[in-house]
């Protein structure tokens, strides 16, 4: 008894440690080795950091904030890789949830199964894939949903008021279904 209270605090330790590492997946795991490898490579491509997280052993979520990260700071320039440009099409997609959020309008940016990056304009289809507004009124893609596998469809529609900035006759992509894959 006394002997199986002094290892207590070492069978906790490695209890928890066992239940973290379940949760928190690689993204070779989460996306597979071949997309997170992609993934991580083109991260490295945009990255500025002297030691970027752009490793498929690290989350999805990690890969892809830098990835947003270094391509946002590439944004006009001549050098800017064709892969950060996310498309707007109209199309059913399979992939997985790649960014999201925004302020006045939220979209989402799924990379589909055959490595395009396609954005969309989210109405009410999406509500639950946001976090809660920070002091700025911005909202984020649950960092849980990131790398999740989804099916969506897409369609391009006359603005017609739905979404602030873009004119009313401009054509915008828009989300019509999205769903949460297993």
């Amino acid at each position: 008894m006394n002997r199986l209270i002094k290892s207590l605090p070492f069978l906790l330790a490695a209890l928890a440690c066992s239940s973290s590492s379940a949760a928190d997946l690689s993204c070779a795991q989460q996306m597979g080795q071949q997309r997170a490898t992609l993934l991580a490579q083109q991260c490295r491509q945009v990255s500025p950091a002297t030691h970027p997280p752009c490793n498929a052993a690290n989350s999805c979520a990690m890969i892809i904030d830098e990835f947003e990260r270094g391509c946002n700071m590439l944004e006009g320039e001549s050098s800017r890789p064709k892969f950060c440009v996310a498309k707007a099409r109209a199309g059913s997609f399979r992939g997985y949830l790649f960014h999201g959020g925004g302020i006045d309008d939220r979209f989402v940016t799924v990379l589909t199964d055959q490595g395009d990056r396609i954005f969309a304009y989210c109405i009410r289809q999406c509500d639950d894939l946001f976090s809660e507004p920070d002091d700025h009124d911005a909202i984020t893609l649950r960092e849980d949903l990131v790398g999740k596998r989804v099916a969506v469809q897409v369609a391009v529609e006359r603005n017609a008021d739905r979404i602030a900035g873009p004119g009313n006759d401009e054509r915008i992509p828009l989300v019509k279904h999205i769903k949460l894959l297993k």
